[in-house]
């Protein structure tokens, strides 16, 4: 179990790691008016239904989850690697894609929440390796924090964090110092719970063209970035995401001051992109000390920037 966990996590590191990096790649341009078919299965968790994308086969079952305004097919040159040797899932968040628009406001604990009952009515059985991207690695650490042993390694990406800081009015500030202090909503699930349909907005901006990173995807996945952007849910829940989430880091922070290795044991690897001597691979390299017992000297927690 050791062995194949530690395969899991490293190869799908080696992988991302390869996409980070600049490589050619053409734009695309498609049509976004035509809805396309899902890939995977649309699973009912409680009056809407997600999008999923389960493939492969063995254990342990890695979840990747993507960044703010990020789709499932945006892992569409890492996926069929990671399924070669283990069962890897993506999917699309409520108001994403394929996906119905789910319940307001989309804090952390929403999504999380989400993501377990998808797993759950999509029958795939933990425990998961967490990979998360950006955005992702917020959701992926609240998960595991509330659902530790569903939990068996992470993998954060450029992962957002809670000592992540801002430009606001020409000055440096932290996110987390932002929050106006309001108590976070409980996560809610239920059809009385959703946008009501014919609710979510006109459809977002059109893009003609895609931009990078996203034009080193395949040519289909180009494509159904563009119609996944113009959706009229996408803009909604996207920005919803970030209602409470000075307050959820600011509540990460005081938790990590309180319990500085927060992920106890749990295998992990922190991925960056930067400079090896920069800030970003400082505050990475800082990110998975505190949040890992060990991981000085552990073996098995390691961190890479490029």
């Amino acid at each position: 179990m050791q062995r194949s966990l530690y395969r899991a996590v490293t190869v799908v590191a080696s992988v991302t790691w390869l996409l980070i990096f600049p490589v050619t790649g053409a734009s695309s341009q498609g049509d976004s008016a035509r809805a396309p078919q899902a890939i995977g299965a649309l699973i009912d968790i409680g009056g809407f239904r997600l999008h999923l994308d389960c493939r492969g086969r063995g254990h342990p079952t890695v979840i990747m989850e993507a960044g703010a305004g990020d789709f499932s097919f945006d892992w569409a040159l890492v996926q069929p690697v990671v399924s070669a040797f283990t069962r890897v899932c993506t999917y699309d968040r409520a108001g994403y894609a394929w996906s119905d628009p789910g319940p307001t406001p989309r804090t952390l604990r929403q999504l999380s929440t989400e993501l377990r009952a998808l797993m759950r009515a999509g029958n795939e059985r933990g425990p998961f390796v967490l990979v998360g991207h950006s955005f992702g690695g917020l959701i992926v650490r609240t998960y595991a924090a509330t659902y530790p042993r569903d939990v068996v390694g992470m993998l954060l990406i450029d992962a957002t964090h809670e000592d992540n800081d801002m430009m606001l009015n020409g000055k440096t500030v932290m996110l987390r110092d932002l929050s106006r202090h309001r108590p976070i909503p409980p996560a809610r699930l239920g059809p009385q719970d959703r946008t009501p349909s014919g609710a979510e907005g006109s459809p977002s901006s059109q893009v003609d063209k895609v931009t990078s990173p996203y034009d080193r995807l395949p040519a289909g996945s180009q494509a159904l970035w563009l119609w996944a952007t113009g959706q009229p849910a996408y803009s909604s829940a996207r920005s919803s995401e970030f209602d409470y989430l000075a307050e959820e880091v600011a509540l990460m922070h005081d938790v990590r001051l309180k319990r500085r290795h927060v992920l106890g044991q749990l295998p992990l690897i922190v991925l960056t992109r930067g400079d090896a001597v920069g800030r970003s691979s400082r505050v990475s390299l800082a990110l998975r000390v505190a949040l890992r017992a060990g991981a000085r000297t552990n073996s098995r927690a390691r961190w890479r920037g490029a």
